[in-house]
């Protein structure tokens, strides 16, 4: 009976013991399955949240995209507006060069035909004259303008007129005076005529007489000067035959200066005190002949040669540049 009553205690107890293990192992499997839950939950929230965070980011990316764009719209809308405003200020741009370099040309052309006039009238210089005029001539072949063909025309005319002005021979009549006064110290002159035969005198052989006497004499002539009244005006003195020929070279230098200068009135007149200058005390021998026939052929120049108008093309391009510009 005992035995009987253990043996169902100890089944009891068995089966309370296995209700209890599976109790504790329900609860354990229980509460692992709701951690495991929770965490999931809270991953699930953390990655919600993430996922908001970065829906907000999206979002501000998306609105600062939308305001880029109306940025880059905008500033292609300008830059539209400065590239038609540009092109409009480089046509005008266009237009003023255009305008202005034909002006420019224009009162180029004028200035060279005035400075072709100042050379012909002040220094009567037909070359240069004629290759500024030529210059004019180019430049309104570069201009294309029919309107300018009447200042054209004018200008060819005034180039013929000017191939037939034939102006004097100013270099040649230049050298000619500075060959003659290169020569002018091979001219025999009474004086040095004079000194060529006291030359001679003093080398001929003097006797014993003749020789003490002008030892004699030679030691005087320190002390004593004997001058005479001239008259002949032809001999002077023996030195100052040097400054006789430097008056006719200053005479010629003088002719010089007067044909540069353009003044044929002085430049006759010296040439005519150098005939002069001649005539009074050089001796007659060939270079004096020569040296007169020389003289003679340069007053046969005339340098006061009547100048030509080549004022034409210069008339008409004034008036068509005051008309330009106003």
């Amino acid at each position: 009976m005992n035995d009987t009553t253990n043996n169902h205690a100890t089944v009891r107890r068995k089966v309370w013991m296995g209700i209890l293990i599976l109790v504790v192992v329900s609860i354990g499997s229980g509460g692992y399955v709701l951690y495991t839950q929770w965490n999931r939950i809270q991953q699930i929230d953390t990655l919600t949240r993430q996922i908001a965070g970065h829906t907000r980011q999206l979002r501000q990316l998306t609105v600062d995209l939308e305001k880029t764009s109306l940025q880059i719209q905008r500033q292609r809308d300008d830059f539209a507006l400065l590239s038609d405003i540009q092109q409009q200020q480089n046509q005008k741009i266009i237009a003023i060069s255009g305008h202005a370099a034909q002006t420019w040309k224009r009162q180029q052309i004028e200035q060279l035909l005035l400075q072709a006039n100042r050379n012909l009238i002040l220094y009567r210089d037909p070359i240069a004259a004629e290759n500024l005029l030529k210059l004019a001539d180019n430049l309104l072949a570069q201009l294309h303008d029919p309107i300018l063909n009447p200042i054209r025309s004018a200008l060819r005319t005034d180039m013929l007129t000017l191939q037939s002005f034939t102006p004097p021979d100013i270099d040649g009549i230049f050298t000619s005076l500075e060959a003659l006064i290169g020569h002018i110290e091979h001219l025999p002159t009474h004086t040095s005529e004079h000194l060529a035969q006291q030359q001679q005198l003093r080398t001929s052989s003097p006797s014993a007489s003749q020789n003490w006497f002008g030892e004699r004499m030679d030691a005087l002539v320190g002390l004593v000067r004997i001058r005479r009244l001239h008259s002949d005006p032809a001999l002077i003195e023996p030195d100052q035959d040097v400054f006789l020929r430097q008056n006719l070279t200053l005479t010629l230098s003088n002719a010089q200066l007067s044909i540069l200068a353009g003044h044929e009135k002085i430049f006759r007149q010296n040439i005519k005190e150098a005939k002069k200058w001649l005539s009074t005390y050089s001796l007659d021998s060939a270079q004096k002949d020569s040296f007169v026939a020389e003289l003679d052929t340069l007053l046969k120049y005339t340098l006061d040669t009547p100048l030509v108008k080549i004022d034409r093309a210069l008339s008409l391009i004034r008036t068509e540049n005051k008309l330009a510009n106003p």
